[in-house]
């Protein structure tokens, strides 16, 4: 019975290609493990809206930094970005709100942090229990305006009273027309009288003359009597302004003639 050889090099090949296999598996199997799986599509969108805000945070446009991060907090409800809301309210003077984003940072923040935060907090809470108890500025007082002087009334000449103006000229140019013929009347007479001792002896011619002296002194009494009433009246009444109605009328000629003027002119 014969052997067949085989060389220990080409027995032992397989074997070693075989345990050198397991050990790279082995040695990679550990580093394979800590591998973090890659990130989501928020995950990746939060992380960039993180740097904008930031970006815009640091060019002074808090409200736009705001709105981003609270997109990236939405999508991926980090902590970090309630902080970084906070204090974005904080340079925008709404402490109450800054107030509130930094409280419920404090839920997640790590231990060594919170008592840096919570004198924060405390801090915001005394400037605005400040600015809730500042006085309301006193309204400035209005200014006073002097009343206008009252402007010098003008005496209103209504048509009414024009009319009337008319009619005392017209008694007035009646009383001279007949008190110039009432002269002219007593001299017709006297040249029918003769003086004599015991004074003046009329003729009968001289009577007619007399009666005719009577009646135009009497008319032009009345037109004197008449043209000043309305004159004189219409006048006062213009000057008063009194709102009463105007009323004229004729004296009987027992109570000495002339006219019956009162009220005022509308």
């Amino acid at each position: 019975m014969g052997f067949e050889y085989r060389s220990p090099g080409s027995v032992g090949r397989p074997l070693m290609r075989f345990t050198l296999l397991l050990l790279a598996l082995l040695a990679s199997g550990p580093s394979l493990a800590q591998e973090e799986p890659p990130p989501s599509a928020d995950d990746a969108r939060a992380r960039e809206l993180f740097e904008n805000g930031r970006v815009l945070h640091e060019e002074g446009r808090y409200e736009d930094a705001i709105a981003a991060w609270e997109e990236g907090y939405r999508l991926s409800k980090r902590p970090l970005f309630l902080f970084n809301i906070g204090n974005a309210h904080e340079k925008l003077g709404d402490l109450g709100l800054a107030i509130e984003y930094f409280n419920r940072y404090r839920a997640f923040a790590p231990e060594e942090e919170r008592v840096t935060l919570e004198r924060k907090i405390r801090a915001l809470e005394e400037r605005l229990g400040d600015v809730q108890t500042e006085p309301e500025p006193e309204p400035e007082p209005e200014p006073v305006v002097p009343e206008p002087l009252p402007t010098p009334k003008q005496p209103r000449v209504t048509p009414t009273a024009i009319a009337v103006y008319g009619v005392g000229i017209a008694g007035l140019g009646l009383g001279t027309t007949f008190g110039l013929m009432a002269l002219h009347d007593g001299r017709q007479a006297e040249d029918h009288c003769v003086s004599t001792g015991g004074g003046l002896v009329c003729g009968v011619e001289a009577d007619e003359w007399v009666a005719k002296e009577k009646r135009h002194a009497l008319l032009a009494d009345a037109g004197f009597g008449i043209g000043a009433a309305c004159i004189i009246g219409t006048t006062l009444v213009v000057l008063l302004d009194d709102p009463g109605p105007v009323r004229v009328g004729p004296l009987p000629l027992s109570e000495g003639g002339g006219v019956l003027l009162g009220g005022s002119f509308r």
